[in-house]
């Protein structure tokens, strides 16, 4: 079909067999320019951005699994955000804080994976109560509630590291053509 409509004045590329033989020989090539997309856009290859994000897990873990010890909590909630810090000014990326959100997303979605993975450890015989509703058919919008609250949690704590790297690249920046 023609772009303005008439299929009867196609040229023969945009026959069926152009439209099949793109389709199959595109697949690989739109996800390597996807993947340079994202990059370019991000800074960081999106394996770097689900490997960051992936660096909360041991603290979810830690939390769910009620290890209190602060030192390990310190540790295990600040490492993480350090290392999103350093690596994204090392990096130089385009954007820190559309990186760090990013980063943040999937960390959220991580942390929502685990806490729901990790339900019947955390609450064991005592699961909790949603107004009037029984625990089994609160468990439903209580399992969505806390993966929407962790997909946010982990995209502000992403933006707010954002904003932090932000503002230590201009300062950055500031001191550079000053001195």
């Amino acid at each position: 079909m023609s772009p303005r409509g008439d299929s009867s004045r196609a040229p023969e590329r945009y026959g069926r067999r152009f439209f099949v033989s793109t389709v199959v020989t595109m697949s690989d090539h739109d996800l390597r320019f996807q993947s340079s997309v994202l990059r370019r856009r991000l800074g960081l290859p999106p394996w770097a951005i689900v490997g960051l994000a992936l660096l909360g897990v041991p603290r979810i873990l830690a939390h769910d699994l009620g290890i209190t010890s602060p030192p390990i909590q310190g540790l295990l909630t600040l490492g993480p955000a350090i290392v999103w810090i350093f690596v994204v000014l090392r990096a130089k990326v385009p954007s820190p804080v559309v990186t760090l959100l990013a980063v943040g997303v999937v960390y959220g979605l991580a942390l929502g994976i685990v806490h729901n993975l990790m339900w019947g450890q955390v609450f064991g015989d005592n699961p909790p109560e949603l107004g009037v509703l029984d625990a089994d058919t609160a468990e439903v919008p209580l399992r969505f509630a806390t993966f929407v609250s962790s997909l946010f949690t982990g995209a502000a704590v992403g933006l707010v590291i954002g904003v932090i790297v932000h503002g230590l690249r201009a300062v950055g920046q500031r001191n550079n053509r000053a001195g």
